[in-house]
């Protein structure tokens, strides 16, 4: 794969539409002997003599093929190319070198190949990772609230976001402050309450090892450390509460980026009792992931499901069942996204309560988002809808 720079063949006439803005067109040499972030300038091995290139297909195949097609505008001028990646034969620095290539895109279509390629280049993840992607799907961004919030950053490299929540008459805002040296982050959050949330965080202290301290004033008990280490087959989590009888959190994932089974607990060592039990299994197979977990110390079961649909126009599907054992009481949420251009992303949703949501969210600008979405009560259409609206800049 080989990056073709926009600004050297602008002299030559080649027009280049697709994608990589800051990187140009989608060929790049996967080397061993460069850093993850660093992309070679090495030319393709014979340019497109086209006035226009497109990406007309992108498909994922069994076997973790990726199937890209081009072609010319001008026919006559530039034949139609297509190229397969067989993600499965690369190593896992390509697959991570390849992801940070495609993630600089803010396109859908390069957005869902860099979200493919960094689940197909790590191992099982954590427990919290369980079900993630339909979970997303069914309930991220939904809202009914007001909430805006703006993010600038200082000469120095200070992160500030200011944000403001309007629920029903209360209105609740909050004041962050984050600094980044190496690999250590700090943030301070300031909020309406009158409380201070302040964490530390340290990427990589040893190779897979995260460590994340929180405290939040005025409260001297809320004090928390959590280690996190990522492996190639296993995931794992422990956090406990600064105090003199704290809550130790426990969680591990074992397996491949393909199937994994884990266990979360909590156990409250001033009454001796464990206070969570949960346990969940991840499938994933090419476009789908399936996922189950027994919640509330066995008295729950959750399946869900996932299933992209088309990676060019981000389109997916997803589907969520509950149980409860000690109600008998069944929840079915089912609910499906699109990309209707490449700044453009609706949503929709409804469960067996007769509740359906939708959205649309627009990117004006690479990190700015507007997000209108609403609710309503299918079995009493009398009542008023929930509008919800969320404005996020970060020029």
């Amino acid at each position: 794969l080989h990056v073709l720079d926009p600004t050297t063949y602008a002299a030559a006439g080649v027009r280049l539409e697709m994608a990589f803005p800051q990187h140009g067109f989608m060929f790049q040499q996967l080397h061993e002997d460069i850093s993850p972030d660093q992309l070679p300038s090495c030319l393709p091995p014979h340019p497109f003599n086209a006035s226009c290139i497109r990406i007309m297909n992108l498909q994922l195949e069994a076997n973790h093929k990726i199937i890209l097609h081009f072609f010319a505008s001008d026919r006559k001028t530039g034949p139609s190319e297509k190229h397969c990646i067989d993600i499965e034969q690369k190593t896992p620095r390509q697959k991570q070198r390849f992801s940070h290539f495609a993630s600089s895109s803010s396109s859908c279509v390069c957005d869902s190949l860099s979200n493919y390629l960094e689940e197909m280049g790590k191992g099982p993840g954590l427990y919290t990772d369980i079900g993630k992607k339909a979970k997303d799907l069914l309930y991220k961004d939904h809202n009914s609230d007001q909430k805006f919030s703006i993010t600038t950053q200082s000469p120095a490299g200070v992160g500030i976001t200011s944000s403001g929540t309007k629920k029903g008459d209360s209105l609740l805002g909050d004041v962050s402050l984050q600094l980044k040296q190496k690999n250590i982050t700090t943030d301070l959050k300031v909020s309406t309450d009158n409380t201070v949330l302040i964490t530390a965080t340290v990427d990589e202290a040893a190779p897979g090892l995260k460590s994340i301290f929180s405290f939040r004033a005025p409260d001297q008990n809320s004090g928390k450390i959590e280690l996190q280490y990522l492996h190639e087959y296993a995931g794992i989590s422990t956090s406990m509460g600064l105090t003199q009888n704290p809550t130790v959190n426990f969680s591990a994932v074992m397996g491949t980026n393909v199937l994994a089974a884990g266990t979360d607990v909590s156990f409250d060592t001033k009454s001796g009792n464990f206070t969570k039990i949960n346990a969940g299994l991840s499938f994933t197979k090419d476009d789908l992931i399936a996922s189950l977990t027994l919640n509330d110390k066995g008295d729950s079961v959750n399946a869900s499901y996932y299933h992209i649909v088309n990676p060019l126009f981000n389109t997916a599907v997803g589907a969520e069942v509950n149980h409860k054992f000690s109600t008998n009481v069944n929840t079915i949420t089912v609910g499906t996204q699109h990309s209707l251009d490449p700044l453009t992303t609706v949503k929709a949703r409804v469960n067996s309560a007769g509740i359906a949501n939708a959205l649309i969210q627009h990117q004006w600008t690479p990190r700015s988002f507007f997000t209108i979405s609403g609710e309503v009560d299918t079995k009493a259409i009398d009542k008023n809808a929930k509008v919800g609206l969320a404005l996020s800049l970060k020029p």
